[in-house]
């Protein structure tokens, strides 16, 4: 019974997982289309290397 529990919670645990990252890939390519739209490419090369910078540009953005 143990091992099966620990089966189905390593399932869904990677199921969260996979879900996480592809909402994280949908909210940065959203934030990216914005910025481009905006014409505030500085802003978008550096959203992708400064994690801080990009959290203040998503909040900004509400995403």
């Amino acid at each position: 019974m143990c091992e099966a529990l620990e089966e189905l919670f390593a399932g869904r645990l990677e199921e969260n997982r996979r879900l996480g990252a592809q909402e994280a890939l949908s909210k940065m390519s959203s934030l990216i289309n914005k910025l481009l739209s905006c014409n505030r490419i500085d802003d978008a090369k550096r959203a992708t290397e400064d994690p801080t910078y990009r959290d203040t540009l998503m909040a900004e953005f509400k995403l």
